[in-house]
């Protein structure tokens, strides 16, 4: 199921889209102009195809699903070649848990 609301907005060349990332969905775009990302090891190669791909997709309507993940494939190489990650997110403990 995925939840209302939106994790945050990218302006891309086809306007703007509302990016959700959620845990148990797919990463896929929809025509209503959204792209939900699946929550994943954010640090992963994976993790940045799949936000590459969805938003090629987004960018680029008109390519086939080969075609976009071609792309992706391409662009996630450099990208994690020149050292592209994101930071871990470092869980925050409770109280209950001290």
């Amino acid at each position: 199921m995925i939840r209302a609301g939106c994790d945050f907005w990218a302006e891309l060349s086809t306007g703007q889209w509302a990016v959700i990332v959620e845990d148990n969905a797919k990463g896929f775009t929809m025509p209503h102009k959204a792209i939900v990302i699946r929550q994943r090891d954010y640090a992963s190669r994976d993790y940045l195809d799949t936000c590459v791909h969805e938003s090629s997709h987004a960018s680029r309507p008109d390519l086939s699903e080969k075609e976009v993940a071609k792309l992706a494939a391409d662009i996630t190489e450099v990208l994690w070649k020149r050292g592209y990650r994101l930071p871990r997110v470092k869980k925050q403990s409770t109280k209950d848990e001290s």
